[in-house]
């Protein structure tokens, strides 16, 4: 990269001026994209950017296209019919993401730029993996998840406002504290979309921590954020059935996207020295945050004491808030155990199956894991671990036995969901005052899981299914159960 052109991007207003330069009719209606997009966002914690990557509409791409001196680019993993000046890279979408997708996630810059949100960029630049990439995902993980910098401005993330001020009642929305809570709750529900998976873009990001190296792969099929708006809408609801009072309301929403927002460090049984942990992180990150933005000490470390009780005791095999005298504690325990419940369930074991199987925070032996790194397949989605142990159904890794083969790996894993589903195992008690459990939707489940996992691995060949057959059967489930509600 020459020097001027380190200059023309040194700064956000600068990279706001250079899509400036393309003509008022091009970047207005432009989606910066890339590391620039990055730099934009997170200017003081990110690389300055080699180029600039736009998005544009096809009647601009054309336009550009005609002009000399530009050319197509052909590189790995470049987004197709990518053009280049030697500056500017420009394509309509980016990835396999639309235009109007990614201007609809965007947020605008004080030149009028549109900027690609943080999830958009991590999801293209994960799946593209080179060593930059890399580089630039680790950057913004350390910045999202850093309890010494503040919440991104709430300007930057006009996506998850929108999704919370939709879940705030009327009356909430004239609450004095508000909007600082919005910010916060936008804030943690941006950073999970980034960091683990936006629920439009469907890619499960990868998780990295201390536990969960990078070279394990582990995508999040489960832990991430493609059900968090219904999650904060199902708190909502039981906080509204409870009673709980106005500031309380605002408080859970705010703590319910941090419970997971920094993954992949352990458990506390990982952690014996009583830090370090996922939900010690997560309830540290939320309480910087609570002060950085006025809350006092009391309110803003019931918030991280509040993210501690969803820890899952293995002692006990509850989790820590089940009796807590907090309602805040008790409606995040109630909702993270929710899953339980929901007509999708079934779907959403086989996704954390994919997720446990990769998983150091499950077991060490990372069966499945194992012999994925061991063949060097990259994995962003349920459906593609499945296909391959469809294909691979025997394999298991170099250091263990055939019994320790992929299939009987994932048919174990919904054998034991089976038995953490059924009400009566005692096995996640939701609290006394939980207004969402279904106990016969939890049987059902129950009952499925077991069929599942037992004609994954049955001699008989009529009644047997494939991981993948046994996916589509739990959105099969999922349908009938939501169609007999419905009725």
């Amino acid at each position: 990269m020459s020097e001027l052109s380190k200059q023309r991007l040194s700064s956000a207003e600068a990279i706001d001026n250079s899509v400036l330069g393309l003509g008022e009719h091009i970047a207005k209606k432009a989606v910066l994209v890339g590391s620039a997009a990055i730099y934009a966002t997170i200017a003081g914690a990110a690389r300055v950017p080699n180029d600039t990557d736009l998005s544009v509409e096809p009647e601009a791409y054309h336009y550009l296209r005609a002009q000399d001196g530009w050319k197509p680019k052909h590189e790995p993993g470049a987004t197709e019919g990518l053009i280049t000046n030697g500056f500017y890279d420009v394509a309509v979408g980016w990835g396999d993401q639309s235009h109007d997708d990614l201007a609809g996630r965007s947020w605008q810059s004080p030149g009028g730029v549109r900027i690609a949100g943080l999830s958009d960029v991590l999801a293209w630049k994960q799946n593209r993996d080179r060593e930059k990439d890399q580089s630039d995902v680790t950057r913004v993980r350390r910045r999202l998840q850093n309890p010494s910098q503040p919440p991104l401005p709430l300007h930057t993330m006009p996506f998850e406002r929108a999704i919370v001020q939709n879940i705030l009642t009327e009356r909430l929305h004239e609450h004095p504290g508000a909007e600082t809570a919005l910010w916060v709750a936008a804030n943690g529900m941006m950073s999970v979309f980034a960091l683990y998976g936006h629920p439009q873009i469907r890619r499960a990001n990868q998780i990295v921590g201390t536990l969960e190296l990078p070279e394990y792969g582990v995508p999040a099929t489960y832990h991430n954020g493609f059900e968090l708006a219904d999650d904060m809408q199902t708190l909502s609801q039981h906080l509204e059935a409870v009673r709980a009072s106005d500031t309380d309301h605002l408080l859970a929403l705010m703590a319910e996207p941090y419970t997971d927002l920094v993954y992949g460090n352990g458990r506390l049984a990982h952690h014996p020295e009583g830090e370090n942990y996922d939900e010690w992180l997560s309830g540290r990150l939320l309480k910087a945050h609570a002060l950085m933005v006025g809350y006092e000490e009391p309110e803003a470390d019931r918030l991280k004491q509040a993210v501690l009780a969803t820890i899952f005791n293995e002692s006990t095999r509850q989790q820590e808030g089940l009796d807590s005298l907090d309602v805040i504690a008790r409606a995040l325990v109630g909702v993270d155990l929710h899953t339980l419940s929901r007509s999708t369930s079934l779907v959403s074991s086989c996704d954390l199956a994919v997720e446990d199987g990769m998983s150091a925070r499950y077991s060490r032996e990372r069966i499945l894991g194992k012999v994925l790194a061991e063949a060097e397949v990259r994995v962003s989605s349920t459906e593609q671990v499945l296909a391959f142990i469809d294909e691979h159904p025997d394999a298991y890794p170099k250091n263990k036995s055939p019994e320790h083969n992929v299939l009987s790996a994932y048919a174990g894993w919904l054998a034991r969901s089976a038995m953490m589903h059924d009400p009566a195992t005692g096995i996640y008690k939701h609290p006394h005052d939980w207004r969402f459990d279904r106990p016969d939707i939890r049987h059902q489940h129950a009952r499925k899981l077991e069929e599942l996992a037992e004609r994954l691995l049955t001699a008989d060949s009529h009644n047997r299914i494939t991981p993948i057959q046994s996916y589509e059967i739990a959105h099969d489930h999922a349908r009938e159960l939501i169609n007999t509600r419905s009725r």
